[in-house]
C-alpha cells in the first residue's frame, strides 16, 4: 500500500503543478482542474476507506495523506501571505492557490473516514 500511495501522491503532485501552470498561462485551465479534482476525489475516497478499515498493523494511510495535505496547505498559506505583503503578484498567487486545491482535498476523506470509524465502529482514531 505504501508504494501505491507514493505513486498516487506523485500523480496528484504532477496534476496540481499542471493545474498551476494551466491557470497561470490561462490555457485549458478548466479541463486540467476537472481532471485534477476528479483524481483528488478518487484519492479522497481511497483514503477514507483505508482509514475506516485501518487495523493498526498496516501502513497508516491517514498519516501519509495528512502530512501531504499539510505541506500543500503550508504552501497555500505562504502564497496568501506573500500576496498580502506584496512580495508576489496577484495572478501568480491566485494560480498557486487554486492549482494546489486538489492537493489538500484528501484530508476531507481522512476526516470522514476517521469520523465514521469513531462513530459507527466505536474504535479509536486511526490518525
Amino acid at each position: 500500500m505504501k508504494k501505491t500511495n507514493n505513486k498516487f501522491a506523485a500523480t496528484l503532485c504532477i496534476l496540481s503543478l499542471l493545474s498551476v501552470a494551466a491557470i497561470y498561462f490561462e490555457f485549458a485551465a478548466t479541463v486540467v482542474m476537472i481532471i485534477a479534482l476528479g483524481f483528488s476525489a478518487f484519492i479522497s475516497f481511497i483514503a477514507m476507506m483505508c482509514v475506516y478499515h485501518y487495523n493498526g498493523y498496516d501502513f497508516n494511510v491517514g498519516q501519509f495523506w495528512f502530512a501531504y495535505s499539510a505541506v500543500c496547505g503550508v504552501i497555500i498559506n505562504a502564497a496568501i501571505f506573500a500576496h498580502g505583503t506584496h512580495i508576489m503578484g496577484e495572478h501568480v498567487a491566485l494560480s498557486i492557490i487554486l492549482g494546489l486545491i486538489p492537493s489538500i482535498l484528501p484530508i476531507i476523506g481522512i476526516f470522514i473516514g476517521d469520523v465514521g470509524r469513531i462513530l459507527i465502529k466505536a474504535e479509536p482514531s486511526a490518525i
